[in-house]
Protein backbone atom coordinates (compact mmCIF):
# COMPACT_ATOMS: atom_id res chain seq x y z
CA UNK A 1 0.00 0.00 0.00
CA UNK A 2 1.62 3.21 -1.10
CA UNK A 3 1.86 5.88 1.38
CA UNK A 4 -0.03 9.14 0.69
CA UNK A 5 1.61 12.53 1.63
CA UNK A 6 -1.22 14.93 2.33
CA UNK A 7 1.07 18.02 3.96
CA UNK A 8 4.06 19.30 2.63
CA UNK A 9 6.47 22.18 4.99
CA UNK A 10 8.64 23.83 1.55
CA UNK A 11 10.58 27.11 1.47
CA UNK A 12 10.93 28.71 -2.19
CA UNK A 13 14.22 30.09 -3.88
CA UNK A 14 14.31 33.37 -5.65
CA UNK A 15 13.77 31.14 -8.77
CA UNK A 16 10.43 29.83 -7.81
CA UNK A 17 11.51 26.25 -7.04
CA UNK A 18 11.59 24.42 -3.85
CA UNK A 19 15.00 24.88 -2.15
CA UNK A 20 13.71 23.01 0.85
CA UNK A 21 11.13 20.47 1.33
CA UNK A 22 9.43 18.13 4.16
CA UNK A 23 6.53 15.93 3.73
CA UNK A 24 4.44 13.94 6.10
CA UNK A 25 2.30 11.06 5.57
CA UNK A 26 -1.26 11.74 6.07
CA UNK A 27 -1.89 8.82 9.08
CA UNK A 28 0.60 11.27 11.27
CA UNK A 29 -1.69 14.50 10.40
CA UNK A 30 -4.97 16.16 12.50
CA UNK A 31 -6.35 18.88 10.82
CA UNK A 32 -8.86 21.69 12.48
CA UNK A 33 -9.79 24.83 11.55
CA UNK A 34 -6.71 26.85 12.85
CA UNK A 35 -3.77 24.42 13.20
CA UNK A 36 -2.50 21.34 11.63
CA UNK A 37 -0.60 19.18 13.72
CA UNK A 38 1.38 16.53 12.96
CA UNK A 39 2.75 13.72 15.37
CA UNK A 40 5.52 11.11 14.16
CA UNK A 41 5.94 8.25 16.94
CA UNK A 42 8.69 5.41 16.64
CA UNK A 43 11.14 7.29 18.62
CA UNK A 44 11.72 9.75 15.98
CA UNK A 45 14.22 12.19 16.84
CA UNK A 46 13.89 15.20 14.68
CA UNK A 47 16.72 17.48 16.19
CA UNK A 48 19.10 14.53 15.71
CA UNK A 49 17.54 13.57 12.52
CA UNK A 50 18.06 16.98 11.19
CA UNK A 51 22.14 16.76 11.83
CA UNK A 52 21.98 15.20 8.41
CA UNK A 53 18.76 16.61 6.70
CA UNK A 54 19.19 20.15 5.08
CA UNK A 55 15.86 20.26 4.80
CA UNK A 56 15.03 19.43 8.11
CA UNK A 57 17.96 21.72 9.45
CA UNK A 58 17.01 24.37 7.49
CA UNK A 59 13.37 24.33 8.96
CA UNK A 60 14.56 23.93 12.52
CA UNK A 61 17.44 26.91 12.22
CA UNK A 62 14.19 28.80 11.15
CA UNK A 63 12.34 28.68 14.53
CA UNK A 64 12.64 31.49 15.89
CA UNK A 65 13.40 34.15 13.15
CA UNK A 66 10.62 37.13 12.26
CA UNK A 67 9.99 35.64 8.73
CA UNK A 68 7.20 34.06 6.33
CA UNK A 69 9.85 32.14 4.51
CA UNK A 70 8.26 28.81 4.90
CA UNK A 71 4.87 27.49 3.80
CA UNK A 72 2.30 24.93 4.71
CA UNK A 73 0.54 22.78 1.93
CA UNK A 74 -2.51 21.16 3.43
CA UNK A 75 -5.41 19.27 1.16
CA UNK A 76 -4.39 21.46 -1.47
CA UNK A 77 -4.44 24.65 -0.12
CA UNK A 78 -1.13 27.05 1.20
CA UNK A 79 -0.42 29.27 4.19
CA UNK A 80 2.43 31.09 5.83
CA UNK A 81 4.09 29.65 9.05
CA UNK A 82 4.77 32.41 11.05
CA UNK A 83 8.44 30.91 12.42
CA UNK A 84 8.66 33.96 14.93
CA UNK A 85 5.88 32.08 16.76
CA UNK A 86 7.95 29.77 18.20
CA UNK A 87 10.22 32.32 19.98
CA UNK A 88 6.80 33.59 22.51
CA UNK A 89 7.57 32.50 25.99
CA UNK A 90 4.19 33.26 27.53
CA UNK A 91 2.22 31.83 24.62
CA UNK A 92 2.94 29.60 21.97
CA UNK A 93 0.99 30.09 18.37
CA UNK A 94 3.16 27.03 17.04
CA UNK A 95 4.46 24.48 19.16
CA UNK A 96 7.33 21.48 18.26
CA UNK A 97 8.48 19.62 21.29
CA UNK A 98 9.94 15.72 21.80
CA UNK A 99 7.32 13.65 23.08
CA UNK A 100 10.03 11.60 25.57
CA UNK A 101 7.95 10.66 28.27
CA UNK A 102 4.90 9.78 26.26
CA UNK A 103 4.06 6.14 25.09
CA UNK A 104 4.18 7.40 21.69
CA UNK A 105 7.66 8.63 21.71
CA UNK A 106 8.64 10.73 18.80
CA UNK A 107 7.56 14.10 17.53
CA UNK A 108 4.79 17.02 18.18
CA UNK A 109 4.83 19.53 15.84
CA UNK A 110 1.88 22.36 16.11
CA UNK A 111 1.28 24.66 13.02
CA UNK A 112 -1.40 27.92 12.61
CA UNK A 113 -2.50 28.26 9.51
CA UNK A 114 -2.42 31.59 8.57
CA UNK A 115 -3.39 32.82 5.06
CA UNK A 116 -2.02 33.16 2.13
CA UNK A 117 -3.63 35.24 -0.14
CA UNK A 118 -2.68 38.29 -1.95
CA UNK A 119 -4.09 40.81 0.76
CA UNK A 120 -2.07 38.81 3.77
CA UNK A 121 1.09 39.62 1.10
CA UNK A 122 0.73 43.27 0.25
CA UNK A 123 0.41 43.80 4.25
CA UNK A 124 3.59 41.83 5.10
CA UNK A 125 5.39 43.53 2.38
CA UNK A 126 4.49 47.35 3.34
CA UNK A 127 5.40 46.29 7.18
CA UNK A 128 8.95 44.85 6.04
CA UNK A 129 9.41 47.66 2.97
CA UNK A 130 8.94 49.88 6.23
CA UNK A 131 11.19 48.34 7.96
CA UNK A 132 13.49 48.02 5.21
CA UNK A 133 13.92 44.19 5.68
CA UNK A 134 14.39 43.30 2.08
CA UNK A 135 15.11 39.52 2.72
CA UNK A 136 12.03 38.98 4.50
CA UNK A 137 10.47 41.67 1.05
CA UNK A 138 11.70 38.50 -0.86
CA UNK A 139 11.04 35.85 0.54
CA UNK A 140 7.43 36.99 0.93
CA UNK A 141 7.07 37.60 -3.34
CA UNK A 142 8.46 33.87 -3.79
CA UNK A 143 5.20 32.67 -1.61
CA UNK A 144 3.48 34.88 -3.54
CA UNK A 145 4.18 33.40 -6.94
CA UNK A 146 2.41 30.36 -5.50
CA UNK A 147 -0.84 32.62 -5.84
CA UNK A 148 -0.39 32.93 -8.91
CA UNK A 149 -0.64 29.21 -10.01
CA UNK A 150 -3.20 28.64 -7.61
Amino acid sequence: MATSFMVQLFKLGKDNRIHHLIMFADESVIRNDEYVSIEIGDGFDWYAHARNCIDCKAFLNSIGTSKFAWALESDGEFFLIDMSEFAKEDHFKNQIQLTIGDPKKGVRLKLKKNPLDKKTIEKLLAEYESREDYESCSDLKNLGRLLKNQ
